[in-house]
């Protein structure tokens, strides 16, 4: 997505990474629990973009841990909101529902990329995506 834009990329990273069957249980466990996770300082202000991209792996039907504490912090600074997640399973809907909810506002695109689309039709549906994006126009309305 960043490429095709192009866009600048912040990485939400955790001051701890998460690396083996442990972290990946409490990862899923934390998600459903909609907790937050203690992550590094953004090197950007999210207020200085007329439109954030959220992006998120969908674990136990919940966004990251890390994107729910991005959001958290930054949230306040969000202009405009786009969302996409990925997912394996079940429940990409609920991760985008609670992105919404977390954002504090509608986005004005979202994608839900899951295995199989992965396996066939994710050009498209980044695509249609795109093109929504496009079609976003920031430029302050004057009003009468």
């Amino acid at each position: 997505i960043a490429a095709a834009l192009p866009a600048d990329v912040e990485e939400i990273r955790e001051v701890k990474p998460r690396t083996g069957l442990f972290a990946f249980v409490r990862s899923a466990i934390e998600a459903r629990r909609r907790k937050t996770a203690p992550i590094v300082a953004a090197e950007t202000d999210a207020g200085e973009y007329d439109l954030v991209i959220l992006g998120t792996p969908v674990w136990a039907g919940e966004m990251a841990p890390a994107l729910r504490a991005y959001i958290e912090r930054e949230k306040q600074h969000f202009k405009s909101v786009a969302l996409f997640c990925t997912l394996g399973g079940a429940n990409g809907e609920r991760a985008l529902a609670g992105m919404r909810a977390a954002a504090g506002r509608a986005p004005i695109a979202a994608l839900l990329i899951d295995a199989s689309g992965l396996k066939s039709g994710w050009r498209r549906q980044v695509h249609d995506f795109m093109q929504s994006l496009s079609a976003f126009d920031a430029t302050p309305k004057e009003t009468a």
